[in-house]
């Protein structure tokens, strides 16, 4: 069977769409002039991923690495390694000032005894920790966010019976829905 090296725009819209690979780890496939391009998610610049085979994408600035598309999944191959990514729609709110106000706080996660402070700092929400540098946090939906940090990436608020806003899980890319309990 032939492998296919050549695909018009039409062919290759299905690929297209905005993927999560880790939480809060999300990027653009898109389709355009019979090229498909990979794009960070946020992002305004876009890399040209060129066609390999049915399918399948090479990553032209890491040569051990490419992408794949099958029944709407994008794994991405780097090595001998392989990372599953499923497409997401992703209609961030627009959130001012004091929408953000209510997730402002110190949490505090007990198990590793540390603590993330989040403020707002130019009309966003920045996560503040003693030893890593600010993490800006982007809306994801009305109550979560993400981040471009890896370990940071996504963070989903919790609420008590009276509606206010008790804590976060966070998840990233080595974890999962680790508890942060706001204490402040």
């Amino acid at each position: 069977m032939p492998v296919k090296t050549i695909y018009k725009t039409q062919e290759l819209k299905q690929f297209t769409g905005t993927y999560e690979m880790f939480p809060g780890s999300l990027f653009n496939i898109i389709a355009e002039n019979n090229t498909l391009y990979y794009q960070a998610f946020g992002s305004d610049k876009k890399m040209q991923l060129p066609v390999i085979g049915d399918g399948s994408f090479a990553n032209p600035y890491l040569p051990i690495s490419y992408f794949s598309f099958d029944n709407g999944i994008c794994t991405y191959h780097i090595a001998d390694f392989k990372y599953a990514s499923e497409k997401v729609k992703v209609t961030p709110p627009k959130l001012n000032k004091a929408d953000l106000i209510k997730f402002s706080g110190i949490y505090k996660n007990v198990e590793f005894d540390t603590e993330y402070e989040l403020i707002i700092k130019n009309n966003e929400l920045v996560a503040v920790h003693s030893s890593n540098d600010d993490i800006i946090l982007h809306p994801f939906s009305k109550d979560s966010f993400y981040s471009d940090a890896g370990f940071f990436g996504k963070l989903v608020f919790q609420k008590n019976i009276k509606g206010k806003i008790n804590g976060f899980s966070l998840s990233g890319q080595n974890l999962n829905q680790i508890l942060f309990v706001k204490i402040k």
